[in-house]
């Protein structure tokens, strides 16, 4: 399946991305770490191969992907220390879209696919999406209605930028 993949992704034309993306972080954390993702692995990233920097479209998403983090350890929000809300400006050259119909229609993947418990195929996928030096994917959240940017910083091309803009305490319950 990765061949396949990688040379699927070779043949699908790439979209710049240009918008503010929101990411819960604890207090006073670098939000553009790359640490947690690298030791721990995720939908996104292989566990200490390479490292992801999770953000949401919208702050909702980002919210309720903390959530469901939480909840899939055992845990509530009250379980956590302080925990800020950070907007990211992010600029990217090449970005995956897997919200589009016609790539996954390419892939042959669904949305689905890409939200379930499992993450064994995202992580296939992301795989080969880094290797394929993209800077970043956006996909479907498994937690709202909505859309995450996962970004790449090991494949950031010269020109792409994610900067911290502004963080606020989150009040959690």
């Amino acid at each position: 399946m990765p061949e396949k993949i990688e040379r699927i992704l070779k043949n699908i034309s790439f979209e710049p991305f240009d918008a503010i993306v929101f990411r819960n972080v604890a207090k006073d954390f670098d939000a553009l770490s790359i640490t947690g993702s690298f030791n721990l692995g995720g939908r996104w990233n292989l566990k200490e191969s390479f490292g992801a920097i999770y953000t949401s479209l919208k702050k909702e998403v980002a919210l309720a992907e903390l959530e469901r983090s939480v909840s899939r350890r055992g845990l509530a929000l009250a379980d956590l220390g302080p925990r800020e809300m950070v907007r990211l400006k992010v600029s990217l050259k090449k970005v995956l879209n897997l919200t589009d119909p016609a790539i996954l229609k390419d892939l042959a993947l669904n949305r689905q696919e890409l939200t379930e418990e499992g993450w064994k195929k995202t992580q296939k996928l992301a795989n080969s999406i880094w290797k394929a030096k993209l800077e970043g994917v956006l996909a479907p959240s498994a937690a709202a209605n909505g859309v995450n940017l996962v970004i790449y910083p090991d494949n950031k091309h010269q020109d792409s930028t994610f900067i911290e803009q502004d963080r606020m305490i989150l009040r959690l319950k």
